[in-house]
């Protein structure tokens, strides 16, 4: 209201900006990176305490990344795509054959990934299985990890691209009718068909649709006009086979 931001959990509507917009805090990515008041977030005279680690800066004795203040948020990105398409068909093969398709695409959205910091909390996400190199030695630190858990705080690290292309359905029809030339029989068909049967995508969670508009305790998030975004253990789509034999007399 009078142009002021309204934040909701991980969501936030800024006048002229679009909505969905992810709002949070995120791991320094500068050793000489300030806070808002221009102070600088690592002290010049411990500099050398710390590296950047897979472009995150951490503390090498501590192996722990080190992250913005809690009054130190922006936008991380947005839960809606830039575009999306649909790819319809359906097209004759040898005229007894039919074969129907559709792919749906998103493309430039972003998920919040909160199962995987809930993992990262009990320390149960594979990531904790890749080694990392801290102050020139590799190893699996858990602190590096732990510290991004955050206390499940809305992080921007946890923000991953959601764009993915799926073959929604598929089916394939045959006719049998003038193989079997039978007087009483008008069609025999027989189809196969399935849906959601492959999708590809960057996400690493189990579906980039199964998203909501739920803060980092499931929550839902209200009047920030988001209704995805958030991935908070919601069930994913799951692939499906038919059968179906048609027969008319």
């Amino acid at each position: 209201m009078n142009g002021a931001d309204i934040i909701n959990g991980v969501f936030s509507i800024r006048e002229g900006q679009e909505i969905g917009l992810f709002y949070m805090r995120d791991p320094l990515t500068s050793l000489e990176q300030t806070r808002p008041d221009g102070t600088p977030y690592i002290d010049p005279a411990t500099k050398s305490d710390f590296e950047i680690v897979n472009g995150i800066v951490v503390n090498k004795n501590t192996k722990q990344a080190i992250i913005t203040d809690a009054d130190d948020q922006k936008v991380i990105g947005s839960a809606y795509p830039r575009f999306n398409a649909s790819f319809i068909n359906t097209f004759n093969i040898y005229r007894n054959l039919v074969v129907s398709f559709q792919w749906d695409w998103y493309q430039g959205n972003k998920i919040y990934n909160l199962v995987n910091q809930w993992l990262y909390r009990d320390r149960q996400s594979k990531d904790y299985d890749v080694p990392l190199n801290i102050a020139g030695q590799s190893g699996t630190y858990v602190n590096y990890y732990n510290s991004l858990y955050n206390s499940v705080q809305p992080l921007g690290y946890f923000i991953e691209d959601g764009s993915f292309l799926r073959l929604r359905d598929l089916s394939l029809t045959y006719d049998f009718t003038s193989n079997l030339n039978l007087k009483w029989v008008r069609q025999v068909a027989l189809t196969l068909a399935g849906r959601n049967l492959v999708t590809f995508t960057d996400y690493s969670g189990l579906d980039p649709e199964a998203t909501g508009n739920e803060d980092s305790q499931g929550n839902a998030a209200v009047g920030v006009g988001a209704v995805k975004g958030s991935d908070y253990f919601r069930v994913p789509n799951l692939k499906s086979y038919q059968i179906s034999l048609n027969i008319g007399f």
